[in-house]
């Protein structure tokens, strides 16, 4: 049987099922058929409001999704603007504020450096180029 509380409107529903086909008439721990199905009105009522909810949770993303593309172009040309302004700039305190980082504190590149090629000859990785006997004092 399946433990999730999802399932228990489920369970409850084959049990009412399997009551009412077998012994409609019959009382099972003091209830009878229509006595057992009331228990389970409430909890059937959370979840049909539950899953209202999570239908209008879903619009509601879907309308921030959109509304949040509509503004972002907005945000970038501020930005851009604040940037570009002599009296503001990139070093303002404004520009910080807006959690940008102040042009003077930014990480300067460092000097690209060549990789060091040394005048000897590659040595070899692989076992196979050893000799025998250093072949067998390396697998001990």
């Amino acid at each position: 049987m399946p433990r999730k509380a999802q399932d228990l409107a489920a369970k409850a529903e084959r049990f009412a099922s399997a009551w009412s086909r077998f012994f409609p008439e019959k009382t099972f721990s003091g209830l009878r058929l229509e006595e057992f199905r009331q228990t389970f009105k409430p909890g059937r009522e959370v979840r049909a409001r539950l899953a209202e909810l999570a239908s209008e949770r879903k619009h509601l993303v879907f309308l921030r999704r959109k509304h949040d593309a509509e503004t972002r172009p907005i945000f970038l040309r501020v930005v851009h603007a604040v940037r570009a302004d002599p009296e503001v700039g990139e070093d303002s305190a404004m520009y910080g504020a807006m959690g940008y980082i102040l042009r003077h504190r930014r990480r300067k590149p460092g000097r690209k450096r060549k990789a060091r090629v040394s005048g000897r000859a590659a040595e070899p990785t692989a076992t196979a180029s050893r000799s025998p006997a250093k072949q067998r004092t390396s697998s001990r």
